[in-house]
């Protein structure tokens, strides 16, 4: 469970995630999209229905690759953001436990 104060900070920086999916996600999807209509037209080359079908993986393969990428870039804020958080904690201390092989009052 987190505190409101980091909740509303996270909700405070949705904005900026957002510009960032919408710079970086339509050119992935583009690129994606492109590069699947070149390596599929040449095998359907004069066919209506492959052409349709070339258009719709081509279509799937970029939604694909922009869904991908915003999850990329919620994943990654998400642990910037809680790296940055983490130097605000202190420092964890080790403890040092001293294990017996066998249970006390037995002879060894």
């Amino acid at each position: 469970m987190r505190c409101a104060a980091c909740e509303r900070e996270w909700r405070e920086g949705a904005r900026s995630r957002n510009a960032v999916k919408s710079m970086f996600a339509p050119a992935i999807t583009i690129l994606a999209g492109g590069a699947v209509f070149g390596a599929l037209l040449p095998l359907v080359m004069g066919s209506f229905v492959g052409a349709c079908a070339v258009a719709a993986l081509t279509t799937a393969a970029g939604v694909s690759a922009g869904v991908g990428t915003a999850r990329l870039v919620d994943g990654a804020a998400r642990t910037q953001f809680r790296r940055e958080k983490a130097r605000a904690l202190p420092e964890a201390r080790a403890r040092i436990v001293h294990h017996r092989a066998l249970p006390p009052g037995r002879p060894g």
